[in-house]
């Protein structure tokens, strides 16, 4: 990003949902939960939701307001464009209340 390389950005961004989306099919958390796994439940959604916080911050400048409805949700303060990008190597985590955002990118419905 900071070389105004917006594809390779925006690359670098959807491999990471792409990372995420086979962590949490090889995690399964709800597995874990169901389980009582406790521990690793844990570990995984901190995982998850330091996964989140770097995707709010890297969509950002591609789609600006589902990206503040990510951190929002993630119990993060003021706006993830203010995030400093040397902290994407290990987001904070720990403190904050996570709330559901509802449907990000709702399907269209067909005609």
């Amino acid at each position: 990003m900071e070389r105004l390389d917006l594809r390779g950005g925006a690359e670098a961004a959807w491999s990471l949902v792409a990372a995420a989306n086979l962590y949490i099919q090889r995690t399964a958390p709800w597995s874990l939960a169901k389980e009582g796994r406790d521990p690793e439940l844990d570990a995984a959604l901190a995982a998850l939701a330091r996964t989140l916080w770097r995707l709010a911050v890297l969509a950002t400048p591609f789609v600006p307001g589902k990206a503040q409805l990510i951190w929002a949700a993630l119990g993060c303060g003021g706006s993830a464009a203010a995030a400093p990008w040397a902290a994407l190597a290990a987001p904070p985590t720990g403190g904050q209340s996570v709330t559901p955002p509802g449907v990000l990118f709702p399907k269209p419905v067909p005609a």
